[in-house]
């Protein structure tokens, strides 16, 4: 059986441009897999488990706003408790692929943020890059959508 890509949107749509992630994939009406949360936590290393191919979509201070970046997250060991509330996604991984065996293809889109003030609304900037990183979006996850299942996990072997 094929399992589909996951999309997971971080964010808080009541913090201006934190709330981009649900902005966009809201707006993705034909979407197939798609989650939206608030931080990254363990709680989601089952639910990546079950799914080939994840992107994770978030909101970013280390780019100017409306500038964009999709890179390849690879699982990282942490300085502190994989147990804690929020895991960045690297963290996410290593704990998904420790605890369930599962080699996931994941990547990481982050959107340039210019503000976080309480605003429902997202700022210029980002609206203005919207159309294209949902069509970023869209590719990536047609792209994935044949990827078949491992035949073999690290539990099997």
């Amino acid at each position: 059986m094929m399992r589909e890509p996951l999309v997971i949107g971080v964010g808080n749509t009541l913090r201006g441009d934190d709330g981009v992630a649900a902005q966009l994939l809201s707006s993705w009406h034909d979407a197939p897999d798609v989650l939206l949360v608030p931080q990254l936590t363990i709680d989601l290393a089952p639910i990546i488990a079950q799914h080939p191919a994840v992107l994770i979509v978030d909101a970013a201070v280390c780019l100017a706003p409306g500038e964009w970046t999709l890179e390849k997250v690879r699982g990282c060991a942490s300085t502190h408790s994989a147990f804690g509330h929020e895991l960045n996604p690297g963290e996410l991984i290593a704990v998904t692929e420790a605890l369930f065996g599962a080699i996931v293809d994941v990547d990481l889109l982050c959107i340039g943020a210019q503000q976080f003030d309480r605003a429902d609304t997202l700022s210029p900037a980002v609206t203005q890059v919207l159309p294209d990183v949902l069509d970023t979006v869209r590719e990536w996850w047609a792209a994935r959508a044949d990827v078949q299942p491992e035949t073999t996990t690290l539990l099997e072997s």
